[in-house]
């Protein structure tokens, strides 16, 4: 089970509807119409401009105002239109301002929606996308007085109605109509793909790699980046960290000391990017507002446990030791905890060896010793690394914790630069 925000809803809607339409230099609005949300987009066929959640959806609406099996009175159809005016009018503003050619409406109650006014007004007018339905906001607006005059059992009776949604459509409708209303919108194309779609293709891009081919940088990447360059993260330590905390990574994979692949090791290195950003705010405590900002921040591409493991592997970098009564790991259980513990214990070494900020380690070695038991850690240096060696002294203690054997550093200055100081 995955859970996700209402932004990153919005983003595998987009991508599932976008992909089956060929858009060209058209931007489209697209209106997706959910239970408990209504999640709205603005893109082209490059991405996106807006991705928008709103807790307006046929379910929480129909409950809220439209209860009873009658027809819907004038009086209760306008105290909800007039609601849902109030809580979409900053985000129709924003689509106005971008502006868009074309719009799209996707799920279950659009499509339903579609169907009525089709077989309402008699014909089917062929739309731009395969299967979908166009009609305008005036016919929309027809099929809605016409839906509203009806009590429960009648509508459920209604052609192209799906009667298990005859008593929540007039929600919808509303949200709907309404939207059109405030963008301006004069004409609305239905399409059948929706988030089943977007999931299924984001998870085929991020396994084989396809998404590179796509973009440049994976959602997940650029999304992270974005948080750091928006807190003005200190690049080019923030990437060394990264770096040196995977180089751990592997060489303790290879040494099967870790069951962690490569989902790990991508919110390892996330991880690590984001590690400092807390300084934004302040120096002091800069890990726990670290971790405020990444499980805060709209982070797209990530499920609820994603962010919370990469926002505690953040908290842990400094000090202390992950445990189940902290608050911030209520939210996880055993074996993401265990994770959260090796990931951070890890990290804590990476930012050890680049206390200075200079990047004098350029790379390590890491080796089992047997008798007595140890990991043997080598700087590979370009310079005096004084700091770097107290880092690591003072950093290894959750990682000898997880990984049961002490941790012993030396310094090996490279051979370029040996020949240099001779």
């Amino acid at each position: 089970v995955r859970i996700i925000s209402g932004v990153e809803e919005a983003r595998l809607i987009w991508l599932g509807v976008s992909s089956g339409i060929e858009l060209g230099e058209k931007r489209a609005m697209l209106i997706d119409i959910g239970g408990g949300s209504t999640e709205v987009i603005v893109g082209n066929s490059e991405g996106y401009s807006i991705l928008e959640s709103m807790k307006l959806g046929a379910i929480r609406l129909s409950n809220q105002f439209l209860q009873g099996e009658g027809p819907v009175s004038d009086e209760h159809f306008h105290l909800l239109t007039n609601f849902i005016r109030g809580a979409a009018s900053q985000v129709a503003r924003r689509v106005c301002d971008h502006g868009f050619d074309i719009a799209l409406g996707s799920a279950g109650t659009i499509n339903c929606l579609g169907e009525i006014v089709s077989k309402h007004k008699g014909d089917h007018e062929a739309g731009i996308i395969r299967g979908g339905n166009t009609f305008t906001r005036a016919e929309l607006k027809d099929a809605v007085q016409m839906l509203r005059k009806l009590p429960l059992e009648a509508r459920r009776l209604v052609p192209g109605m799906d009667p298990a949604r005859a008593d929540i459509l007039l929600g919808g409708a509303a949200v709907l109509l309404t939207f059109m209303e405030l963008t301006g919108t004069e004409r609305l194309t239905t399409s059948d793909r929706g988030l089943r779609e977007g999931i299924l293709l984001d998870h085929i891009l991020r396994e084989d790699d396809s998404l590179k081919h796509f973009q440049s940088l994976t959602v997940r990447k650029r999304s992270v980046l974005q948080l750091a360059k928006a807190c003005n993260y200190e690049a080019e330590h923030a990437e060394h960290t990264a770096f040196l905390a995977l180089r751990l990574f592997d060489e303790l994979r290879i040494m099967d000391e870790h069951p962690y692949g490569n989902t790990s090791r991508e919110l390892l290195e996330y991880a690590s990017i984001l590690h400092d950003i807390g300084a934004f705010l302040s120096h002091s405590d800069h890990h726990r507002h670290a971790y405020y900002l990444i499980r805060n921040y709209d982070l797209l591409g990530f499920d609820d446990t994603e962010i919370d493991v990469m926002a505690n592997v953040a908290f842990y970098h400094r000090k202390g030791f992950p445990k189940k009564r902290h608050p911030n790991m209520e939210g996880l259980d055993k074996m993401q905890r265990a994770r959260v513990a090796a990931l951070s214990s890890l990290l804590r070494v990476a930012e050890g060896l680049d206390r200075s900020h200079l990047g004098l380690v350029t790379d390590i070695r890491l080796k089992l010793k047997n008798d007595p038991p140890g990991f043997i850690l080598t700087l590979l240096s370009k310079g005096d690394c004084e700091l770097e060696m107290w880092g690591v002294q003072n950093s290894s203690d959750l990682f000898e914790y997880v990984f049961h054997k002490p941790l012993i550093a030396e310094v090996e200055m490279k051979t370029d630069m040996a020949m240099a100081a001779k």
